[in-house]
């Protein structure tokens, strides 16, 4: 069965995008075959995947019926990774879907069917609360919200964890949520915080923690992963004990199942 990854935050800065591309990377050098849905109007990981940011045919069209998911993908540099593409266009979709029946329900629409290829699915979001973000959660199986533990940050955390719960009671979708802390320096504001989210959510904080690094930087800037750029790496490392961490809860849930 398809598992549905959504990396999400109403604030930037978090890096959601980078998540997403190491663990969509990751993931498909682990032997899955991995579908990157790009719903960020920024295209951060339409530009590392593909080299461009502006698509025509892409998930902006596809959410509003004039393409289907089949005419959007595109093959990435990566063996058994494909991306459906996103881009500016996306920054009026959320004005086009107002007036729509079920408009709540787009991307998972467009997505049934196509998915069932794939092993796993990551879709990187746009920093806001909107009609894309709806279909995001709506969507997706686990939500990772990628929180950089500072005092602005968890304002922003909060917030997406309120629009998540109330999404999934007025939706009726089931979704697990997981907290990763990204972007993590040694400073005491980031420790106060981290301390302060292991304490109040200890069953949704991910055990493994992303630097803060200017070799993930370096290595995203050059269209590579921390995983080829510096393999040694604390930063690679880290994105390899998360990676883990993730399939562990996937063969967990499994068995429970």
């Amino acid at each position: 069965m398809t598992k549905i990854y959504s990396v999400i935050n109403e604030k930037g800065g978090t890096g959601k995008s980078s998540t997403a591309v190491h663990l969509a990377v990751g993931l498909a050098k682990r032997g899955r075959k991995v579908l990157v849905c790009d719903l960020d109007p920024q295209g951060n990981s339409s530009h590392f995947f593909t080299g461009i940011i502006k698509h025509q045919r892409g998930l902006a069209s596809g959410l509003i019926g004039l393409l289907t998911a089949e005419e959007i993908a595109l093959t990435t540099q990566y063996k058994d990774l494909d991306i459906l593409p996103g881009g500016p266009e996306l920054a009026d979709t959320n004005t086009k879907l107002m007036g729509e029946l079920c408009r709540e329900f787009k991307l998972k629409n467009l997505l049934e069917g196509f998915t069932d290829k794939y092993d796993n699915v990551i879709i990187d979001t746009a920093p806001t609360r909107s009609i894309l973000t709806t279909n995001v959660i709506v969507a997706t199986n686990t939500a990772i919200i990628a929180v950089h533990p500072g005092t602005w940050d968890l304002h922003g955390f909060q917030s997406c964890l309120e629009n998540i719960n109330s999404i999934r009671v007025s939706c009726k979708v089931e979704i697990k949520i997981g907290l990763l802390l990204s972007r993590m320096t040694r400073n005491k504001v980031s420790k106060d915080a981290e301390a302060m989210l292991r304490k109040n959510f200890p069953a949704l904080v991910y055990r493994q923690t992303i630097p803060e690094s200017t070799k993930i930087q370096e290595a995203l800037g050059r269209q590579l992963t921390a995983f080829e750029h510096t393999p040694d790496h604390a930063a690679a490392q880290a994105f390899t004990n998360f990676l883990n961490e993730i399939i562990i809860n996937e063969q967990s849930q499994q068995r429970v199942a």
